[in-house]
């Protein structure tokens, strides 16, 4: 196994890195490496040393802080547990983090890889991990069989160590980078609405250490029009993420009140076109490979600089030296970052709040609709909520493909094919995710012939997509045809005779009828 070693101050520190993570997983199944990740620690608890695990997109870490005795007792322990999973802990686990993952808040980044890649590879980020809602041990353990291998890892240190861990490891093969295949769909430079509280912008663009600088010009630019210029934004910020051995994302994110986002979304479109056409000015560039010099001598870059080397490991590519990548920043000039974002803006998707409205005509809007509609038997609403949801909503259940359609233009088409997870609900209703994120929600109470096509679903699904997802809301939000229907106008109740009331009121006439035939009388004769 690859050893990387780092003079880092303090107390030692160890890393164990395998190449596998969230976008290695299947939609259905997303969480595994969560599971081993958390089973391999389970039984440690309490220790004289620090320890934990994280899982990231492409990479799973093990970290531990200690004496020398400390770090090869965690990494002995650790490799045990990952050749012979505590499996009795796998439900109490899968709920424990189920129970954080209900903490976690979503992110401007999940958002815009699962706009761009859909249900699978890099967009699995933004969704849920459905294997902690079914966990399963024998898909556990062979997850772990195949991706914890001594071939797949890499291991750091803070320092040398005279006696290194013993990391007995079942042999395996290297992984490749997780593949990257975009939604069929989308067509970029795009938007799209999603629920941020604020303004994403992603790129994508092979590796460098040019693109990474292009980013953190493109926040200076944002930050000072939107924060010190318009006061429109507090927080302006830029990150990158490698996506493998070949291409990188960047992000670019700026916050604002819901009133003022559409200002932000024009602003950060000057930035670009700025940029686009001038470049940064002489003076930022110096500035920005001074301020690369000066964090060589930041406490925490010896281990940021193993981190990074751990990650070209993983990804078979080979990491520049501090000088070689000082001095690849030094040559490009502002023209050569200007061309650099021209070269990438087609790559770009945009995330919005749904209340902004994107005018510029260079962003194209995500689909949010099929084009395709299956063709096989139509059912048709069981009881509509009005004669026009009657005549337009229709479903299609096909024998390669099924569509939801609710009006002109209004179509989801999942072929089963594509579908990679599907949600099993307690009621007998089905939501449906496709590859490229389509979204089709089936209630068979909905539709005449409801069970006759709930029946004919389940036999063309894929196998091993179905997900528990326990009781639906209530009210349920997706409901086509309500269950109670109000009763005829003409249907009224017979009403009941109050015969006590009805001889009193008579009596009452029959008094007020004889006073006044009497006054009438006695006035007759003047």
């Amino acid at each position: 196994m690859p050893i990387y070693t780092a003079e880092a101050p303090g107390v030692r520190q160890a890393v164990l890195a395998f190449r596998v993570g969230r976008a290695d997983e299947a939609l259905a199944w997303a969480g595994l490496t969560h599971l081993v990740e958390h089973l391999a620690l389970s039984s440690f608890k309490e220790q004289p040393y620090a320890y934990g695990g994280q899982v990231e997109g492409a990479r799973t870490l093990f970290y531990v802080q200690g004496t020398d005795a400390h770090i090869r007792e965690f990494f002995q322990r650790l490799c045990e547990n990952l050749r012979a999973l505590p499996l009795d802990r796998l439900a109490a686990e899968a709920r424990l983090l189920e129970t954080e993952a209900q903490s976690r808040a979503g992110s401007a980044l999940g958002s815009l890889l699962a706009t761009r890649y859909g249900c699978q590879g890099w967009g699995l980020i933004g969704y849920p991990e459905f294997a902690l809602r079914h966990p399963q041990a024998d898909r556990v353990r062979a997850w772990a069989d195949d991706w914890f291998t001594a071939d797949n890892a890499a291991l750091g240190l803070s320092e040398p160590m005279d006696l290194p861990p013993v990391l007995d490891l079942r042999p395996g093969r290297r992984m490749a980078s997780p593949a990257l295949t975009p939604v069929s769909l989308l067509r970029t430079p795009a938007w799209t609405n999603e629920r941020e509280p604020g303004l994403g912008m992603g790129f994508v663009a092979p590796h460098s250490v040019r693109f990474s600088a292009l980013l953190r010009v493109l926040e200076r630019h944002g930050r000072s029009r939107l924060r010190f210029g318009e006061g429109l934004s507090y927080d302006v910020s830029s990150a990158t993420l490698r996506l493998g051995h070949e291409f990188a994302h960047g992000t670019v994110w700026a916050d604002g009140l819901p009133e003022n986002l559409s200002k932000v979304l024009n602003g950060m479109l000057a930035v670009l076109d700025e940029v686009m056409e001038k470049g940064p000015s002489e003076e930022e560039l110096h500035d920005d490979v001074e301020a690369v010099r000066k964090s060589v001598d930041n406490p925490g870059w010896p281990m940021a600089l193993l981190d990074s080397q751990l990650t070209h490991e993983l990804f078979g590519t080979t990491m520049p030296t501090v000088d070689e990548a000082i001095a690849e920043l030094e040559k490009p000039t502002p023209a050569d970052y200007a061309a650099l974002l021209r070269e990438i803006f087609p790559s770009l998707l945009t995330i919005v709040p749904p209340e902004v409205a994107v005018l510029d005509p260079r962003l194209t809007a995500v689909p949010a609709w099929s084009t395709e509609e299956a063709r096989g038997t139509v059912y048709r609403l069981r009881a509509a909520t009005s004669v026009v949801a009657q005549q337009m909503t229709t479903l299609t259940v096909g024998d390669t493909a099924i569509s939801l359609r609710q009006g002109p233009g209004k179509l989801v088409t999942i072929p089963y094919a594509e579908c990679v997870a599907a949600l099993a609900w307690d009621d007998g209703s089905r939501t449906l995710l496709s590859r490229d994120s389509f979204r089709l929600h089936v209630r068979p109470r909905d539709w005449k012939g409801g069970a006759e096509m709930a029946k004919a679903l389940e036999q063309r699904l894929p196998n091993d997509v179905l997900v528990p997802a326990g009781p639906r809301p209530n009210p349920d939000p997706e409901v086509l045809s309500p269950d109670s229907v109000p009763a005829p106008a003409s249907a009224k109740r017979p009403r009941r005779v109050d015969w006590t009331r009805a001889l009193v009121t008579l009596f009452t006439g029959l008094v007020m009828l004889g006073i006044y035939l009497t006054i009438k009388a006695v006035t007759a004769g003047r």
